[in-house]
């Protein structure tokens, strides 16, 4: 199964890539679905530490400083765009 991608040149010329199956975003998902949490190999913090980082008040400089991650991490975990699975 391939996918078909039409490339036009500068000169008008028209020709046809195709991308293999194993390079599409599909196909890599439907082998390995995402994983969450602790479970994700690149996980820098548990769980624990993620609802401790949402129910903490106060800088994210400070909350950031005392679980050793960045601020944008602290940032992105309270937004919920990161851990979302926490907090329902």
């Amino acid at each position: 199964m391939t996918e078909k991608q039409i490339i036009h040149t500068r000169a008008g010329t028209v020709y046809v890539r195709r991308r293999q199956k194993y390079q599409s975003r599909e196909y890599l998902r439907s082998i390995a679905p995402p994983t969450k949490g602790e479970m994700n190999p690149s996980a820098k913090i548990t769980a624990e530490i993620a609802m401790a980082i949402y129910l903490t008040p106060g800088k994210h400089a400070a909350i950031a400083a005392e679980h050793g991650v960045t601020e944008s991490h602290v940032s992105k975990v309270k937004r919920k765009e990161i851990w979302k699975h926490i907090h329902a």
